[in-house]
């Protein structure tokens, strides 16, 4: 019976809304605003609650006003759910890119995957648009177009710090599985392995002598890069190509990932970046605005229905 009134329970109409100005708090500033604090605003003091609200109006206000020529994705949580990681996008999330597509703009996706997002994405969209399609593998480490039959492209040198740390990751540790590329190496838990596996390798690494690595988390795995790539490497040749075809260089950037040491903090530290699950505390970028629940797949659908087509330029029309 408890269960019965809490699943039924008008929750929305029992929340307390803080007034600034005789403008009252809508539900999504609120929800964007304790998302982005890990906070009830019930517990924030009313004059930086109004400092937050002014930051999410002129945030919505930015992205509203804002024509964009693209869009970069994270993959994992963001496009592809952790129940078809074997599978690729959904057929809703395909059928929204390839209405971005066919409207003439672009597509940037930057993971730490590599091969099978290649496979995923040829499955789902039709070949046409394939050079319209640009991907980062491996956190960005290699970039290249969906058409691109040569990438990714483990042919060149490993980064020598990744390849010693690899040799002395599985000797140190015998439950988890590490996978190295010439400049990735990811870690992953075997389902038998101790809960606290992955935690321990990212301590092993982040104490260890080699200070020009970083350590990156998904939601299944760490990844290891070295300081000098980014997820952010893929956007000056997508700008470029923006430029190229008379489209609006500004990118809306979207992951799941966005605090740090999340692998879309360094994305989602631009200008106009949307979270559809963890924020940063950063005011001016990284929010997380969908409706109260919906997150990952929902939100990223829900951020891409708000979209609007025109005449060489997408506009972004968020709810307030």
């Amino acid at each position: 019976e408890f269960g019965k009134l809490l699943y039924n329970l008008k929750y929305q109409s029992k929340m307390k809304f803080h007034k600034f100005n005789s403008e009252e708090l809508t539900v999504r500033a609120r929800i964007s605003i304790e998302r982005k604090l890990s906070l009830s605003i019930n517990l924030v003091p009313e004059n930086e609650v109004s400092i937050w609200h002014k930051a999410y109006k002129s945030f919505i206000k930015k992205m509203n006003e804002t024509a964009f020529g693209g869009i970069v994705f994270d993959y994992d949580g963001t496009l592809c759910s952790s129940e078809r990681k074997f599978e690729g996008p959904d057929q809703i999330i395909s059928e929204l890119l390839f209405e971005i597509l066919e409207k003439d703009f672009y597509i940037g996706i930057a993971t730490g995957r590599g091969k099978s997002v290649k496979y995923d994405l040829r499955k789902v969209l039709p070949q046409r648009f394939w050079s319209k399609v640009l991907i980062g593998y491996y956190n960005c480490s290699d970039i290249a177009w969906l058409d691109d039959d040569s990438h990714p492209n483990l042919d060149f040198a490993t980064n020598k710090h990744l390849e010693q740390l690899y040799q002395s990751i599985i000797i140190e540790f015998k439950t988890i599985r590490a996978d190295l590329r010439p400049n990735q190496l990811t870690i992953k838990r075997h389902e038998n392995s101790d809960v606290a596996a992955i935690d321990q390798v990212k301590h092993y690494v982040l104490t260890s002598e080699f200070k020009d690595v970083q350590v990156l988390e998904s939601s299944h795995s760490i990844d290891i890069i070295p300081m000098t790539k980014s997820k952010t490497d893929i956007l000056p040749l997508f700008k470029e190509t923006l430029i190229q075809n008379s489209l609006p260089q500004e990118v809306i950037c979207i992951g799941d990932k966005g605090n740090w040491p999340g692998n879309d903090y360094q994305l989602l530290a631009r200008e106009f970046s949307l979270s559809v699950d963890e924020t940063s505390p950063d005011k001016k970028s990284c929010w997380n605005i969908a409706s109260m629940g919906n997150s990952k797949i929902d939100a990223t659908i829900e951020y891409l229905k708000w979209l609007q087509f025109g005449q060489k330029k997408i506009r972004f029309k968020a709810r307030r």
